[in-house]
């Protein structure tokens, strides 16, 4: 016999693996009971679905987008605003501003950083935060932690009224 002539008889011989039907008595085991293709089909099911439970449990129970929601705070040029321009929050939530105007804008808690004392407010053991100048486009976030109202203001805008209220509660 030829290699060639024994490597295709091996591939027959895999293709048609004997069943109970075909095996003799005492050759009989568990294992020669099941119809291969069944093995096989029981296979694929078993590696989908080892691959598929992780992946939609992750996206189910993920714990970051369980414990934050998002709110989209945007900002508009004409005229310069925050839209809305007051929201009410959980605390533990993080709200978004979008930059959807044409010039730059930007989100500051800052004390020192206001024309007006009143245009900034946090609640006692707050940390402050700015965005920075925002490109139209851009985006910013930040996790509200601690209970209480928060004033911020657009640096650029804040003398036109460009100032916004975020309401966080327990």
């Amino acid at each position: 016999m030829y290699p060639i002539d024994s490597a295709l008889k091996a591939r027959e011989s895999y293709a048609e693996r004997p069943t109970c039907s075909r095996a003799p008595a005492r050759e009989r085991t568990n294992a020669t009971c099941i119809n291969w293709r069944s093995a096989k089909v029981l296979r694929c099911v078993i590696v989908n679905t080892a691959i598929a439970v992780p992946l939609l449990l992750s996206v189910m129970f993920s714990p970051a987008r369980a414990a934050t929601s998002s709110v989209v705070i945007k900002m508009g040029d004409e005229p310069p605003m925050y839209e809305p321009a007051k929201v009410t929050i959980k605390a533990g939530e993080t709200v978004e501003w979008l930059n959807n105007g044409d010039v730059v804008h930007s989100v500051t808690a800052v004390p020192g950083d206001a024309s007006r004392a009143n245009d900034v407010a946090l609640p006692r053991g707050a940390t402050t935060f700015d965005s920075g100048f925002m490109p139209p486009g851009s985006t910013f976030d930040y996790t509200f932690t601690v209970p209480g109202t928060y004033r911020y203001f657009c640096v650029p805008h804040e003398t036109l009224g460009m100032v916004g209220t975020v309401v966080v509660k327990k």
